[in-house]
């Protein structure tokens, strides 16, 4: 019988010589996919950071809605008289203010940053410190602790010097050209001598209300706690004592010969001596929020959202500010 096996069995391929090129062809490949799957990682973390830049860019530059902008100078904290042209300023819960009439303040910015310490150092030049606007720090997109911040025009736009996400200054001076400030969050009085971009630690202290330095270059600061007591350092802040003296809220120092002090009912005091002894000299017309002493003219901001000057060191006061939406005995 004839043998057709071939015929019915197809018989297997004669084996093949493997390319000695197959393992470099696989490798290839291998790069070629690796190569493709990093540029749309690239890709996918470039247009993220493309939406997180626009998202912040426009929460923090958007207009803010009615319901956010105050109808009056609210909650006033520090105030200040512009040198270049003798306007007063006021740094708020609710950002920078301009006071244009005796019912008119003016927003100088759209920031609505809870700003404190505020100083005039120059013509147009201001110092302050405070907090990031919560819209935009609750979101990690910024610090909430503003560290201290500078601005050239007038408070139309601030630029950070030091210590942002570090420091809330609640109170500066500038003295025979060192800075001095309180910084709140971590309860330490700190000193600079290049105006704030580099700080000693001179102390640590329990909240402080105000704080004043002398003039005379002798050392000597005097400051007034959350108890309402004075004390004093007579070495820059390094060391802090008890000092006697009314139960004093804000001070001010214009001059060697004028300390200032307000209480927590707006008792006007006045020390000559350098804060040894103190003479009630009048009161000003209701609880203060933030007081401001020149040479010639004190200023009071009030609770009630009112500010009020005097030029005669107390005894009487005219009215500089109050909204004329402005209603007695409002709750605010």
């Amino acid at each position: 019988m004839r043998d057709n096996f071939n015929s019915v069995f197809t018989p297997p391929p004669a084996p093949q010589r493997r390319s000695f090129l197959a393992p470099a062809q696989r490798a290839l490949w291998k790069i070629f996919y690796l190569w493709v799957i990093v540029q749309f990682a690239v890709i996918a973390v470039v247009m993220i950071g493309l939406i997180v830049l626009v998202t912040y860019t426009h929460v923090s530059n958007r207009e803010p809605s009615p319901s956010e902008i105050p109808t009056a100078l609210r909650n006033v904290h520090s105030l200040g008289v512009n040198a270049e042209d003798g306007a007063l300023y006021a740094a708020t819960t609710f950002g920078f203010l301009r006071v244009e009439s005796r019912e008119l303040a003016l927003r100088l910015s759209s920031s609505f940053q809870n700003s404190t310490g505020f100083i005039v150092i120059g013509p147009d030049e201001f110092l302050a410190s405070g907090l990031g606007v919560p819209r935009i720090t609750s979101s990690g997109m910024a610090p909430r602790e503003a560290g201290l911040i500078h601005s050239t025009d007038a408070g139309h736009s601030w630029q950070t010097i030091s210590l942002r996400g570090e420091a809330l200054f609640t109170t500066l001076n500038l003295v025979n050209g060192s800075l001095y400030g309180y910084d709140e969050f971590t309860k330490t009085f700190r000193v600079s001598d290049d105006i704030g971009k580099t700080w000693e630690d001179r102390s640590q202290l329990d909240p402080l209300l105000d704080f004043v330095v002398s003039s005379a270059g002798d050392g000597k600061i005097i400051a007034t706690s959350e108890a309402e007591k004075l004390i004093a350092s007579l070495d820059g802040g390094a060391t802090w004592q008890a000092m006697e003296g009314p139960a004093l809220v804000y001070l001010e120092w214009p001059s060697a010969g004028q300390l200032w002090g307000l209480d927590a009912e707006g008792g006007v005091h006045l020390s000559g001596d350098s804060g040894l002894t103190w003479e009630l000299q009048g009161a000003a017309p209701g609880v203060p929020s933030a007081f401001l002493a020149g040479r010639l003219t004190l200023y009071a901001a009030l609770k009630d959202e009112r500010i009020f000057f005097s030029a005669d060191g107390g005894r009487t006061w005219d009215r500089r500010y109050q909204d004329r939406d402005w209603e007695p005995n409002a709750a605010r």
